[in-house]
């Protein structure tokens, strides 16, 4: 036999071999989170979603006078947060223009807390940041 040219000798356990791999692979690929119904990335936006929607809900607008006709009417607000999920900083990253504005989403945080987040997410955000927008239409407040 030449040594530049090698017979592969084939045995039957090498396909029961084969065939394993194949299954553990196929099991393997199936263990994602959503196979069994979990979605970590849908879980954290939703969560994202639900600390929103509870700062919008706890968030008393100023008067329309106090930003009414100002050129930036939306505020920009980052919660830093500790590993077991409570709020460590509160800061506005993007201000409105309206200190009275900034100041309400500032308390609106601060009326939510402690933040209700699931078990098995804390530690795993560090912050969030929200954009709230004030505007008239049809002569109502809307965030």
């Amino acid at each position: 036999m030449n040594s530049r040219t090698r017979t592969l000798a084939w045995h039957p356990t090498h396909t029961i071999g084969l065939a394993l791999l194949g299954l553990m692979a196929l099991l393997l690929g199936s263990l994602t989170p959503t196979a069994y119904g979990y979605d970590r990335e849908a879980e954290l936006a939703a969560t994202v979603q639900r600390v929103k929607d509870q700062i919008a809900a706890a968030w008393v607008i100023p008067p329309i006078e106090t930003w009414q006709g100002k050129a930036n009417q939306s505020v920009q607000v980052r919660l830093e947060l500790n590993a077991d999920g409570t709020v460590r900083q509160t800061r506005i990253t993007r201000s409105s223009g309206v200190p009275a504005v900034d100041k309400s989403v500032l308390k609106a945080v601060q009326k939510i807390q402690p933040l209700n987040l699931p078990a098995n997410l804390v530690g795993e955000l560090e912050f969030m940041e929200f954009m709230f927008s004030l505007y008239r239409a049809k002569g109502q407040q809307v965030r």
